[in-house]
């Protein structure tokens, strides 16, 4: 199961919590309170891009845990 837990910033004053999905390889983290922030994660690759409007003056963490169905017989 891939998991995938990141602090996305080194401060710890004015933390915000991302929601994140998945999109093909990509897990794409995203803040409900700066517009416009999202930083994705490459899961096969390990690359990262990351677009920034507030230039680093929040501390962004988010959680990536992938949701398991199984069916039924």
């Amino acid at each position: 199961m891939d998991e995938l837990s990141v602090v996305l910033n080194n401060s710890n004053v004015n933390q915000h919590e991302c929601v994140s999905v998945k999109s093909g390889d990509w897990v794409i983290f995203s803040c409900p309170q700066c517009p416009g922030y999202e930083r994705r994660i490459n899961m096969r690759t390990q690359e990262m891009q990351l677009h920034d409007p507030t230039s680093g003056k929040y501390t962004h963490v988010g959680r990536y845990s992938p949701l398991i169905m199984h069916s039924i017989n």
